[in-house]
């Protein structure tokens, strides 16, 4: 369906089609995508959405795509993602989302894709990055591309507090005390003992 004449799918365009593996709808003018559109593509493995005016996706667009193994989200409009949007996509591999408007992700937004090797942030003009699975192989984010120390990009964690220093208490100088004569308090204890012989 890469036809580029594509601006909108109608609701319930997929339905029945259980047994789809791939699925292509990049290269239109997409803009929009309807909620549950994937819903019932259980068996769907390659989903092509890249080089079309996506601006924002809805929660829970790609939920119950168990078997999916590559995602391309590329030359959209996307500024933000929806956290979780990957959730339960246990089997996805390669997650391609460059030269989009993303300054940030939210954190925890790649939890549990422990299959995930290839995800690719070119030119997203990102600040920071959320934790990436240990099983990542290779990241290419901003201008950058990392295949051997993944976790070397410098870039801060999303949603991270910013380490602050502790705060030193301020040295008590200690109090002296003051002897007073029994001029002066005639009427404290000590001054009313009997001397000592």
């Amino acid at each position: 369906m890469d036809t580029g004449n594509l601006s909108s799918l109608p609701a319930g365009i997929f339905s029945g089609l259980n047994n789809l593996q791939w699925l292509f709808l990049d290269n239109n003018n997409l803009r929009s995508l309807p909620a549950g559109i994937f819903s019932g593509l259980n068996n769907l493995e390659h989903l092509y959405l890249h080089n079309n005016n996506l601006s924002s996706l809805p929660a829970g667009i790609f939920s119950g795509l168990n078997n999916l193994e590559r995602i391309w989200l590329s030359n959209n409009n996307l500024s933000s993602l929806p956290a979780g949007i990957f959730s339960g996509l246990n089997n996805l591999q390669n997650i391609n989302l460059h030269n989009n408007n993303l300054s940030s992700l939210p954190a925890g937004i790649f939890s549990g894709l422990n299959n995930l090797a290839w995800l690719t942030l070119r030119n997203d003009n990102l600040s920071c990055l959320p934790t990436l699975p240990s099983s990542l192989q290779y990241l290419h984010v901003n201008s950058t591309y990392y295949d051997n120390d993944i976790n070397d990009h410098g870039l801060p964690t999303c949603g991270a507090d910013p380490e602050e220093e502790p705060m030193e208490d301020p040295e008590e100088e200690p109090m002296e005390e003051e002897e007073e004569t029994c001029g002066e308090n005639p009427n404290q204890e000590r001054c009313n003992r009997p001397p000592i012989v």
